[in-house]
């Protein structure tokens, strides 16, 4: 059974009422005034406590878009707050799941950088020329930011996930376009002619696969905004972040990227497929076979001559010397002019090597040392006619 006590209504209502309030004492009934201190204050309603010390939470609303603006202004508001001893000041909410957001992004972002760097690393066989593709992908994060500037739309965690999204999408274009460069350069296309030709070929379909990922993005864009429909706080961002990205590094993937590669490409020694397949089924005779049958383990013939050729040409605004085509007739090279231009065509043959790959690399010095140093450009080499057979 439950007994509840209660004063009549009227009988404390105010200070001076609870101060005349009879309380039964040993020395008597004496007025409450008597024992007590009484007095109006303000205190909380209640008290709550977080690990025994006592907490009081403020609690707000965020109604704009920019979340990170509202941190940014509660952080410099706090900062001016003066403290009694003992107390500190913390937040929480979507303020500490934004920085848990943000660092997850950047592992995340990383982690698939690293993942995509691994993966050309394997497909070109190259350390030096996935870099190259690896461009596209500050392209790709510049051009998402200036669509959110544009459309004035805020960088929320669906636009991060779009961003991630670009890592992997953007370095498609240049995969595509430098994987036909590096089939043509197999056939025996010199540098300068791959490139060109690797463009004009993957020029249209670049485009196409790039815009239409872009349009088909276009209705979540221009309706996600429409309160909610569509899911609009997930599809807008994202979709202005992938076609902002998309276009930018698509741009910029077929000027950048080739002259890129071009650099890239002079500093890299070149081997052809053919002549890293040799290199491979020679290592594996000589882990599985015995030694009897291993032929890459065999001694080498004497070495094979081949024959290049090179295209010379004065630099743009100069003109040629013909005692350097006198020179380099003197010395065993050929020189045949090219139709319609002001290149030279240089043949130079019986270089012996053991590889076509050193034989053009003697072949492009011999040249070189007959050629001043300034005023001329040298074509990569064109393999002949091996002389004596290869």
């Amino acid at each position: 059974m439950i007994v509840r006590v209660q004063l009549p209504p009227g009988t404390a209502d105010t200070a001076a009422t609870l101060a005349a309030l009879p309380i039964p004492t040993a020395q008597g009934v004496v007025p409450l005034s008597t024992i007590a201190t009484i007095r109006e204050v303000s205190g909380p309603q209640t008290v709550d406590r977080v690990n025994g010390d006592r907490d009081a939470t403020i609690t707000g609303t965020i109604t704009g878009n920019d979340t990170r603006a509202v941190q940014s202004d509660v952080t410099a508001a706090l900062a001016g707050v003066s403290l009694p001893a003992g107390a500190s000041l913390s937040t929480g909410g979507v303020f500490a799941q934004l920085s848990t957001v943000l660092n997850q992004f950047a592992l995340a972002l990383l982690a698939a950088i690293g993942l995509v760097y691994l993966i050309m690393v394997a497909t070109f066989r190259s350390l030096l020329k996935p870099l190259v593709l690896l461009v596209a992908i500050p392209f790709a994060a510049t051009g998402a930011i200036i669509a959110l500037v544009v459309t004035n739309t805020s960088l929320s965690l669906p636009g991060l996930i779009g961003i991630l999204m670009l890592t992997g999408i953007v370095v498609t274009n240049a995969i595509v376009l430098l994987d036909l460069v590096e089939q043509y350069r197999d056939r025996g296309l010199d540098l300068h002619d791959a490139i060109i030709e690797g463009g004009r070929h993957r020029l249209r379909p670049i485009l196409m696969t790039a815009f239409a990922t872009m349009l088909a993005l276009v209705p979540l864009a221009v309706l996600g905004g429409g309160g909610g429909v569509g899911g609009a706080f997930i599809s807008r961002p994202l979709a202005i972040v992938v076609i902002g990205g998309l276009f930018t590094s698509t741009v910029l993937t077929l000027i950048l990227v080739p002259v890129l590669y071009s650099l890239a490409s002079r500093f890299a020694s070149r081997r052809s497929t053919k002549e890293l397949d040799d290199l491979l089924d020679a290592a594996e005779d000589r882990r599985f076979k015995p030694l009897g049958l291993r032929t890459g383990a065999q001694p080498r013939a004497a070495a094979v001559a081949y024959g290049f050729s090179f295209v010379l040409e004065p630099q743009p605004g100069r003109i040629g010397d013909p005692r350097v085509l006198e020179v380099m007739a003197q010395n065993g090279l050929t020189v045949e002019p090219v139709a319609g231009t002001a290149k030279m065509r240089i043949g130079v043959r019986a270089v012996e090597a053991a590889s076509s790959s050193e034989a053009s690399e003697k072949a492009r010095e011999r040249v070189r040392q007959l050629v001043p140093a300034n005023g001329y450009e040298l074509s990569e080499a064109k393999p002949l006619n091996p002389a004596g057979g290869a």
